[in-house]
């Protein structure tokens, strides 16, 4: 839907990709985007390896 407001389609590799890369399993092996190189006492690990929002 994001492609679509942007004006701007995904070839069928692209989308997977995507679709890979945004999978929970993922997201939590990936330290850009799971917390793990952010300081302790920004996030508090102890509750929990991920920033739940929503």
């Amino acid at each position: 839907r994001l492609c679509s407001f942007l004006g701007r389609p995904l070839d069928g590799a692209a989308l997977d990709a995507v679709v890979a890369n945004a999978s929970f399993v993922t997201m939590s092996h990936n330290p850009m985007s799971n917390f793990s190189l952010s300081p302790g006492f920004i996030l508090d690990r102890r509750r929990g390896p991920f920033l739940r929002k929503g």
